[in-house]
């Protein structure tokens, strides 16, 4: 072997058959040859993303946070889902469960508080006492009435799903 040669092969026992050393001609010959070269790139790249970010940037600007939310979350969506979550209930025997757009908002301001402030345990927030008792939740909504909500919010309708077609849909129990 050459010293520039940078490949080297392990001599083959006496033993061998003509099909190893048929192999290994073959694995020299497709080895891959690298070269280190500086790449030469003819365009650069474009980003959709900044575009869209843009847009973003324009149509949000300016609005508060709670602006912002209901651009998600508008009349419709909050109607679907306080629909879906009463025929829940009443799928369910609860026909004494009360909810309303209001109260689901509410619901998720809760939801959104109790990310940033946590508590151990979600009944903490209603506490009395005062280190842990959060005012804003106690002044929102009861704490059986939270309970309650999140017991029976559902976001969609399982009677209209085509169990034939879409199995990976079903409900399965845990």
């Amino acid at each position: 072997m050459h010293a520039a040669d940078s490949t080297s092969y392990e001599t083959v026992p006496s033993t061998s058959t003509s099909k190893d050393r048929h192999n290994k001609k073959f694995k020299k010959s497709c080895a891959p040859h690298w070269e280190r070269k500086q790449p030469n790139y003819t365009t650069s790249p474009i980003s959709e993303e900044f575009g869209d970010l843009q847009n973003i940037k324009e149509y949000v600007g300016g609005k508060s946070p709670l602006e912002v939310f209901l651009l998600y979350f508008d009349d419709e969506v909050l109607k679907l889902i306080v629909d879906f979550s009463m025929k829940y209930a009443a799928d369910n025997n609860r026909h004494d469960f009360v909810f309303n757009k209001t109260m689901l908002k509410r619901f998720i301001g809760v939801l959104v508080l109790t990310g940033y402030h946590t508590l151990p345990q979600i009944k903490l927030y209603w506490s009395r006492d005062g280190d842990k008792g959060v005012q804003y939740v106690t002044d929102c909504m009861s704490r059986n009435t939270f309970r309650n909500i999140k017991k029976n919010i559902y976001l969609a309708d399982n009677s209209s799903l085509d169990t034939v077609s879409n199995n990976q849909f079903e409900k399965h129990a845990v």
